[in-house]
């Protein structure tokens, strides 16, 4: 699903993702969202979501998308840092 909001806080855009439940969320980083911690509190907010923070002045497109990953050695660890 694809939704346009134009949120004017972090209470409004979490209420945006639970009456529409997109499965992508696409945020500008030059408006008022660009402190990760808030975005990453969306994540475990709404775990199943997948996050796209751009820069339409710079290009730059972040992607966050909530993983657990079992670990049960180092090479395990070593792994999922690759694959990133």
């Amino acid at each position: 699903m694809v939704m346009n909001s134009n949120p004017e806080d972090e209470a409004s855009l979490s209420q945006n993702v639970k009456g529409f439940r997109p499965d992508v969320i696409i945020v500008d980083e030059t408006n008022s969202f660009r402190d990760p911690n808030r975005l990453m509190a969306l994540l475990r907010e709404f775990p199943e979501v997948r996050l796209m923070v751009i820069n339409i002045n710079s290009s730059l497109v972040h992607i966050y998308a909530k993983q657990e990953i079992q670990v049960a050695k180092a090479t395990d660890l070593v792994a999922a840092i690759l694959r990133l």
